[in-house]
């Protein structure tokens, strides 16, 4: 109804003429009285029409529409599998509705030109032995040579689109050069991650590096990494490598011992979050508990099948999510994720670290984990570690809305880019 009503707005609106979708709109998209600013990029073609959305709030750049489609002056397009938008173009812009779920709210945006960016854009591609990455180069226009910075990937399939390249932006425009690439087997990189080791990940960041410390302009002794969460906690990896890089900045990083010590923490989070009663959260542990130490080592499986059995007419059951197929990929993947411990790795990073956790953070341990990659440093000798816990921030590090309370969009922790551009610069000027 909401978008019936929208669209006789425009019916009878004497400016309502058909416009071609492209180029650049900008906007707000309002729900339950809370706006924000908002951009889609379009590219109208002979036959299709491609698009892409960008919200500095929530901290997003150029992330890919799933669909987009034009029907006279009826307008469609759909974002990340759940927001769905109808609208009506006209010359005095574009209006409609979106939904998500149960929620739903409006959209006004109106055509924009966007003033060139203070860096120039390349779009490249480097190799790491028979895997080719692809990814996006910003490096600040002017004279002299610029630090520079590339983006490590979280867990599962990671493209550069998003916050790599935002926080991209954000680096360029302070007179950073930055790399953001696609994960291996995501979006326009080859190969498989879920068939990669760590090490295979660790030599795509290593190969990443390389690449940016070999372009014109770029300080190859000034340039560092970012990652957060399995980016953060894969770090060490390569700082730990002498020389390897000039700086690490890890968020959300693991420093509680092997990896799996998070996946448990996690998943008790979850089931807390999901209102499992005590008995019940006890029950699903256990069973998780035993999952883990299967997926770590290979063994124990007829213990688990029974452990399976008896418990899959318990309620939380299908909320595990567990892959019960023996030939399952995640379990040749898993032993060696599993029982990665990044610490004797800290041990040996000697140069500057930037530490940052949401002290909300529900899928790492916060506190254990900034006490346990501190005495790593310390024992590293590396006095140049900077922690720091962001107020109300959760594991992505944004600030989020919660069912009961007054609707707001989610948003990116207020001065977290600023954060890291200054303490980059703080340390290495431009030469």
């Amino acid at each position: 109804m909401l978008f019936v009503a929208v669209a006789l707005a425009l019916a009878s609106d004497g400016r309502a003429q058909t416009i071609k979708l492209d180029g650049s709109w900008r906007g707000e998209m309002e729900r339950a009285g809370a706006a924000i600013p908002v951009r889609f990029d379009f590219q109208a073609k002979a036959d299709s029409i491609s698009g892409r959305f960008t919200s500095e709030t929530q901290r997003t750049m150029e992330y890919p529409l799933d669909k987009v489609a034009q029907t006279g002056s009826n307008v469609h397009w759909e974002l990340g599998g759940s927001l769905i938008f109808d609208g009506v173009a006209s010359t005095g812009g574009i209006r409609g509705a979106f939904r998500e779920g149960n929620g739903h709210g409006t959209f006004t945006l109106k055509p924009a030109k966007l003033p060139p960016p203070p860096y120039r854009r390349e779009e490249i591609t480097f190799r790491n032995n028979d895997v080719t990455l692809s990814g996006t180069l910003l490096r600040p226009r002017g004279k002299g040579r610029t630090p520079g910075i590339v983006f490590l990937h979280g867990s599962g399939p990671e493209s550069r689109w998003g916050t790599s390249l935002f926080l991209a932006d954000r680096f360029a425009r302070n007179g950073i050069a930055a790399l953001a690439f696609d994960k291996r087997g995501v979006e326009q990189s080859s190969g498989d991650w879920t068939k990669s080791t760590l090490q295979d990940l660790a030599g795509d960041y290593l190969a990443a590096v390389h690449f940016l410390q070999g372009q014109s302009g770029v300080n190859p002794k000034q340039v560092g990494i970012y990652g957060h969460s399995q980016g953060g906690t894969l770090s060490p990896l390569i700082a730990s490598q002498p020389g390897a890089v000039a700086f690490v900045i890890a968020a959300a990083a693991i420093g509680t011992g092997p990896i799996y010590t998070q996946d448990l923490y996690r998943k008790r989070n979850d089931f807390e979050d999901r209102g499992f009663t005590e008995p019940e959260l006890s029950g699903a542990m256990a069973l998780y508990a035993q999952w883990i130490d299967v997926a770590r080592t290979g063994e124990g499986w007829d213990e688990l099948d029974r452990a399976i059995a008896e418990s899959k007419n318990e309620k939380w059951f299908r909320a595990l999510g567990l892959p019960q197929e023996k030939d399952h990929w995640l379990y040749k993947w898993y032993p060696p994720v599993g029982n990665f411990n990044p610490l004797s790795l800290w041990e040996q990073v000697k140069v500057p670290v930037l530490l940052l956790y949401g002290e909300r953070d529900r899928n790492t341990p916060v506190a254990p984990g900034l006490a346990g990659i501190g005495q790593a440093l310390r024992k590293a000798g590396n006095p140049d570690y900077t922690p720091i816990i962001i107020p109300g921030a959760e594991h992505n590090l944004t600030i989020q809305w919660h069912t009961g309370e007054p609707f707001f969009w989610w948003y990116v922790a207020p001065g977290y880019s600023d954060l890291l551009t200054a303490w980059v610069r703080s340390r290495f000027s431009r030469k």
